[in-house]
């Protein structure tokens, strides 16, 4: 290889990284379920919403003279797999008294809902922030509804 030249990917050597769901308790794979049934059921898809605004935002950034290398990305949680990683990791690094779970970049509260729901006793608080107007309605409005009505159950 010559000196400077790119790194080339060696792609035949590529393994994705798969989680997949061994041992989640019951408990939490209910409330895996019932927030996939409550979201399914509210209507709300954070990546319509946020595609038009992340496009009006990114474009505001560039005119101002700041977007090397900022980047707005959408993505969602799948709940069985973030409950079982943060079941994992709680019990693995954050032992001792409860935490505060921030979420920078929020979208429509998906796993701050789920860390409220799913770690009572070892989150004593859980926040979203987001900057994305129509995201942030949405996780405003899904959280009158699970206060409300109670959907979870």
């Amino acid at each position: 290889m010559e000196e400077g030249a790119p790194l080339e990917p060696q792609w035949d050597d590529f393994q994705p990284f798969l989680w997949r769901v061994t041992s989640l308790d019951a408990r939490l794979l209910s409330l895996a379920q019932s927030l996939d049934q409550f979201y399914k059921n509210s209507g709300v898809d954070g990546s319509v919403l946020s595609e038009e605004r992340r496009g009006e935002e990114l474009q505001w950034i560039e005119n101002q003279g700041e977007s090397k290398g900022l980047n707005f990305a959408y993505g969602e949680i799948l709940f069985d797999t973030f409950l079982e990683y943060l079941t994992n990791t709680v019990a693995q690094y954050w032992k001792e008294g409860p935490k505060i779970f921030l979420d920078l970049g929020s979208g429509t509260g998906k796993d701050v809902f789920a860390v409220h729901l799913g770690f009572p006793s070892e989150f004593k608080a859980s926040i979203g922030i987001e900057l994305i107007p129509e995201l942030s309605a949405a996780a405003s409005q899904l959280l009158s509804e699970l206060t409300n009505s109670n959907p979870i159950g």
